[in-house]
């Protein structure tokens, strides 16, 4: 009862293997050869940062005075609102909304985890095949502010998974694995991830596109075109439908004149991101550094000190405290530099 209770509040339906990836991972090169040597060393750090806040949201779905660590809470929602409780009567249902919202914009950008997967590999591949073109000049040891606290949002949401995480849990018959799983998925995610942008950034260097694509030969390149249009033509839907669902289940229930509203709203939306954005970089970037700093390092630090502050040693409080106001500052700049790099870009 407590996993389809978990599943059907927290409203996801992604699969188990679905932590963490993502079409984010086409942008990571072009974010690799902005940030240089310091976004190499920072796809590892977010790797381990985004497994720690992982741990620490999972442990806030148990109570703080339960000696068998029991499950009390389903969801992100859940736990959010019971953070807000006695601040403000309203804040409980503010929260679960910006969750609802937040959970909604990761499922549009993440539509698909297989295919960026396999051209992931692909790509490696006709990289390693150029190896003897290579030069580890290609990443700067100095790098442009602005430049990198944008990759500093690509590089923090393509590791985002935190949304998914309780229900991922319930979801295991040895839920004492969580952790372990946890941290050899984000292993492998770094391993992979890091391998991708490292191998794409020395074969091309400063050439390297927003979207990698871009770079692939010209008689390969309008191959892997079609099959990513084709892929995010037909999986659009489901991630659509999820989107629509949980901001209509946040509002009430049912199909009426107000649920098709947000059904046309957010396609609109969607269509016209692609149409008036003009560069890919910076919209990720932007949603990585709204979404992304918030889901992965600001929300699970925040409330597990509201929550487990009385059970934490010194140094997990300093540890939380250090991600949250980083995490903080990564998310202003971010957001700043990115909608400054749109408005001029428009």
């Amino acid at each position: 009862r407590n996993r389809s209770s978990a599943k059907s509040r927290d409203g996801s339906r992604r699969p188990p293997n679905s932590t963490p990836s993502g079409i984010f991972v086409l942008g990571l090169p072009f974010a690799l050869v902005r940030s240089g040597y310091v976004g190499l060393a920072l796809m590892v750090l977010s790797a381990w940062v985004c497994n720690h806040t992982g741990r620490i949201l999972v442990a806030c779905l148990r109570g703080s005075d339960s000696v068998l660590k029991v499950r009390v809470r389903h969801s992100y929602q859940d736990i959010v609102e019971v953070t807000c409780k006695g601040l403000w009567a309203k804040w409980p249902g503010v929260g679960r909304w910006m969750i609802n919202v937040a959970q909604s914009t990761y499922s549009i950008y993440n539509i698909d985890i297989i295919t960026p997967n396999l051209f992931s590999l692909l790509v490696m591949l006709y990289c390693l095949s150029r190896a003897n073109s290579w030069s580890w000049s290609s990443l700067p040891l100095s790098v442009d502010p602005e430049d990198f606290l944008v990759s500093v949002g690509v590089i923090i949401f393509s590791y985002t998974s935190q949304i998914f995480l309780p229900s991922l849990e319930g979801s295991m018959e040895d839920r004492g694995q969580f952790n372990a799983m946890l941290g050899w998925t984000h292993g492998a995610a770094c391993i992979m991830k890091t391998m991708f942008s490292l191998l794409a950034v020395l074969t091309w260097g400063a050439e390297t596109s927003e979207v990698i694509t871009d770079n692939l030969p010209s008689n390969f390149r309008p191959l892997v075109n079609m099959c990513l249009l084709a892929k995010a033509l037909l999986s659009y839907p489901l991630p659509f439908y999820s989107a629509t669902e949980i901001l209509q289940n946040a509002g009430g229930r049912g199909l009426s004149c107000p649920a098709l509203l947000v059904r046309g709203a957010l396609l609109m939306t969607s269509y016209l991101l692609a149409l008036l954005v003009p560069r890919f970089s910076l919209l990720m970037g932007l949603t990585g550094s709204v979404t992304g700093s918030a889901m992965s390092l600001i929300l699970p630090c925040l409330l597990h000190l509201r929550l487990q502050w009385g059970r934490l040693t010194a140094r997990e409080r300093l540890l939380d405290v250090c991600i949250l106001v980083l995490g903080a500052i990564c998310s202003v700049c971010g957001v700043i530099c990115s909608v400054r790099r749109l408005v001029e870009g428009v």
